[in-house]
């Protein structure tokens, strides 16, 4: 992995073109990219090796309908290795045009979901967390569902028709289809999206959260169709 290169992308998409309009509450203009991200697939296959012997006693299946591990590094040694890489960091800074840290709170830094159609996926929201990277650890072949959605427009539009039981147009549903190898960096703050269930197979996707060295942000933008939370730290 080259920090300095520009990876190979499969989608990108700037944060006022999903959302349709300038927002204050960003750490730069990206929205979302998914790009070949070069990690050591022996140390991914290892934190999921060490996450499903973990599942049955630290996940948990509360929020949004997902079943996950939260502080995941606290657990897991090869997690923080990752999420405190140098090159992985400048390279995610580089894409994101600021300078991003892990997240300073080790229940938010790393999460590790179980997706399938018993542990559920993850509902309509925003993120309490300014910069998310989803890396897949595996995903089975076949899988029907379990795509990530992102509603191109405002959050609080698409918020108010979930909440009157109607359904977002499907004109302005974006859909990134996970694959291995990929990860997708999104800064989710104030962007409403969700993983669609899943009808057959599964994913476990290792999530690592960032904030902006230079510019902190408040957590208390996040939005959910869920009762109201601080902080959301699963996007799917």
């Amino acid at each position: 992995m080259n920090a300095h290169t520009i990876p190979e992308l499969r989608y990108a998409m700037s944060r006022e073109a999903i959302i349709g309009h300038d927002t204050a509450w960003k750490v730069s203009s990206f929205g979302v990219a998914q790009y070949l991200h070069g990690y050591d697939p022996q140390l991914l296959a290892a934190i999921e090796e060490a996450a499903l012997k973990l599942k049955a006693s630290h996940a948990v299946h509360k929020h949004l309908d997902l079943t996950f591990i939260t502080g995941a590094d606290r657990y897991i040694p090869e997690i923080k290795e990752l999420l405190n890489d140098k090159l992985r960091l400048e390279r995610l800074s580089d894409m994101m045009g600021t300078k991003l840290e892990p997240y300073p709170l080790s229940i938010v830094g790393s999460t590790v979901t179980f997706m399938n159609p018993k542990d559920g996926a993850v509902e309509w929201h925003c993120d309490g967390v300014p910069v998310t990277e989803l890396i897949p650890l595996s995903i089975s072949d076949p899988l029907i569902g379990g795509h990530l959605e992102i509603y191109c427009d405002d959050s609080e539009t698409g918020r108010a028709m979930l909440e009157s039981g109607r359904d977002l147009p499907r004109n302005k549903v974006m859909r990134i289809d996970h694959k291995m190898n990929y990860a997708t960096l999104g800064q989710f703050l104030g962007v409403l999206h969700r993983t669609a269930p899943i009808q057959l197979g599964s994913r476990v996707t290792l999530v690592l959260n960032q904030r902006s060295a230079i510019k902190p942000m408040s957590t208390t933008t996040a939005c959910s169709t869920s009762p109201p939370t601080t902080i959301t730290t699963a996007p799917g």
